[in-house]
């Protein structure tokens, strides 16, 4: 069974039914009654979930508009940045730099003017933020890699190229309102899935250049090689803005580093390194993402 992701003035994609919980994403047909309300109103996708509960529900509200006008609200911005970022990916484009065409989004930001945002950093040498430190940590070390495909290609095929577990696409950035770091009330952004997601799925790579110095960056995440740093300071991505666990606060991902080398059958060393973000228990849409500190 195919479930289709319906996108306006577009050609439709394909997505893989992996538990009865997977979203069904339909651009609205003539055939529903009142669908012309619908249309004023000014409704043109619908996220479903194939449930009892939510079967038993419209069975009960048949002509409920006003519930499915909230969803819709709440829903609309979210799937068409999920269709902005099908269509790029199926381009080719995995920086994820079309989740920025939501000025939402773009405002709560507050991005510097030149500031690289990537998901990917599909090439060794963009994954560096200094060539003279790269050269230097491949003389010193000789770790063997474990990969050899790129951050592109793991974006689109997964990890282990197994795509039933690859949930990255449905990653977004949701504005919600709560309660800031200076205690007051305000509009704010969490990283969570728009789909359901279970342990062990593939949800991203974290994002930031590669430093070899024996000083830690500002910032900075620990590489577990002495001297390597991964500097979140000068590219962003999605990622950066996951929430980090506070004390005896759960988690529900984990960060998984993997040594690459992308030049065929050579695994002796490693040209660089990549965070792999997994899911470690099931999360629901919407769920917030938290990582450990």
């Amino acid at each position: 069974m195919e479930y289709t992701l319906g996108l306006k003035n577009s050609s439709p994609s394909k997505l893989q039914k992996t538990n009865n919980r997977e979203p069904l994403i339909r651009e609205i047909p003539s055939t529903i009654p009142g669908q012309n309300k619908l249309f004023r109103a000014g409704v043109t996708l619908l996220l479903l979930y194939r449930t009892r509960e939510f079967k038993t529900y419209f069975l009960r509200h048949p002509n409920d508009l006003t519930t499915v006008l909230s969803w819709h609200q709440h829903l609309h911005p979210r799937l068409h940045q999920l269709s902005l970022r099908t269509i790029a990916q199926a381009e080719g484009d995995f920086s994820g730099r079309c989740d920025l065409e939501d000025q939402d989004i773009l405002h709560k930001l507050r991005i510097p003017p030149g500031l690289c945002w990537r998901d990917d950093l599909s090439d060794s040498d963009s994954d560096w933020g200094d060539l003279a430190e790269r050269d230097r940590y491949l003389a010193e070390q000789s770790i063997q890699a474990v990969s050899g495909k790129s951050n592109a290609h793991v974006l689109r095929y997964g990890p282990k190229g197994a795509t039933d577990g690859n949930k990255s696409i449905y990653v977004s950035m949701v504005p919600y309102h709560g309660i800031s770091a200076k205690r007051t009330v305000a509009k704010l952004l969490a990283l969570s899935p728009l789909a359901s997601i279970s342990p062990g799925d593939f949800l991203g790579v974290f994002p930031g250049r590669l430093r070899y110095t024996g000083a830690m960056p500002a910032g900075a995440v620990h590489v577990p090689v002495p001297g390597l740093w991964l500097n979140r300071s000068e590219v962003k991505g999605k990622f950066h803005w996951i929430k980090a666990a506070k004390a005896g606060e759960q988690t529900n991902v984990c960060l998984i580093w993997e040594g690459v080398n992308e030049v065929k059958d050579e695994k002796r060393f490693c040209q660089y390194w990549r965070i792999l973000v997994l899911a470690t228990r099931d999360i629901m849409p919407f769920d917030q993402l938290i990582r450990p500190a």
